[in-house]
């Protein structure tokens, strides 16, 4: 009896784990914003969502072949650098960034980040509000 329990809690735990991980999934390919997991280590994005392939023009394979700063001005590297160098455990704001999608247009997005981990590898998950047009007529 003791090994039936057994086999039936685990495979309960199984399907509570595989539910918790479509919600999550969803959560993050189905969001509005555009989201990416990004290695700490090396930049190269791990995981981007529907809205980031959308709102940048590359598709998930290209993507998932660039890094960061292959989306941001030159200038703009050395901030980069200095902002990956940050441990981000809380949700913050990383303040407002310049990107460049593949159409090569600027765009300026506000970001919001925390570190997480990611199939044992430091991570940190981004999501970019486009803050353009925002920015455009407060300047008019």
């Amino acid at each position: 009896m003791a090994f039936r329990a057994d086999i039936t809690q685990r495979k309960q735990a199984e399907e509570d784990l595989r539910l918790s991980e479509s919600k999550y999934r969803t959560l993050f390919e189905d969001n509005p914003v555009p989201m990416w997991l990004m290695s700490l280590k090396d930049l190269r994005f791990i995981a981007v969502n529907d809205s980031a392939i959308k709102k940048y023009g590359y598709t998930r394979e290209e993507f998932l072949q660039m890094t960061t700063k292959d989306i941001r001005p030159s200038e703009d590297i050395e901030r980069l650098l200095a902002s990956v160098k940050i441990e981000n455990k809380n949700v913050r704001n990383s303040g407002i960034w310049r990107h460049i999608k593949k159409d090569g247009k600027l765009i300026h997005v506000e970001i919001t980040s925390h570190d997480t981990e990611y199939n044992g590898e430091g991570v940190r998950l981004v999501m970019a509000i486009d803050i353009t047009e925002r920015l455009k007529r407060k300047h008019c």
